[in-house]
C-alpha cells in the first residue's frame, strides 16, 4: 500500500472540491484535515457559478454522505494557497469498486481540470 494512502471517515462536504475528514494514521491514531481535490477546480457554491456549484456539493454529499468511509492519496508537502492538503479521494462503488472522486467530478460536468476556469 502507498504511504500516503490512508482510510478516512468523512466529517463535512465544504463544497464539490473541498471535504473534511478524519483520518487514520494507524494505531488508533487520527487527526482531522481539510482536503482539497487535487488537480480540479470544482463550481463555487456562491456568486455567478452557485447553481452549477451546489448540484455539484450535491453529488457530492450523496458518493460521500456525513460518516462515510473513504480512501484519500496525499502528496508529501502538497498544500494549496489556503493550506489544505491537496489530495485524491477515493468513494465505495460497491465491493472493492471505487472511483476517484475528483475523475467523477470532471467526467459529470462538475468541475474542470484545475487552472481551465
Amino acid at each position: 500500500m502507498d504511504k500516503y494512502i490512508r482510510k478516512a471517515k468523512v466529517i463535512r462536504v465544504v463544497d464539490a472540491d473541498t471535504i473534511d475528514v478524519e483520518v487514520s494514521l494507524g494505531y488508533d491514531t487520527y487527526t482531522r484535515q481539510r482536503l482539497r481535490l487535487m488537480d480540479v477546480d470544482a463550481w463555487e457554491v456562491r456568486g455567478e457559478e452557485r447553481v452549477l456549484g451546489l448540484k455539484a456539493s450535491a453529488a457530492v454529499k450523496e458518493r460521500l454522505p456525513r460518516g462515510s468511509s473513504c480512501y484519500v492519496q496525499t502528496f508529501k508537502s502538497d498544500k494549496g494557497k489556503y493550506g489544505r492538503y491537496l489530495a485524491r479521494v477515493f468513494y465505495k462503488m460497491g465491493p472493492n469498486k471505487f472511483e476517484d472522486l475528483g475523475e467523477y467530478l470532471l467526467k459529470d460536468g462538475h468541475a474542470v481540470k484545475y487552472g481551465d476556469k
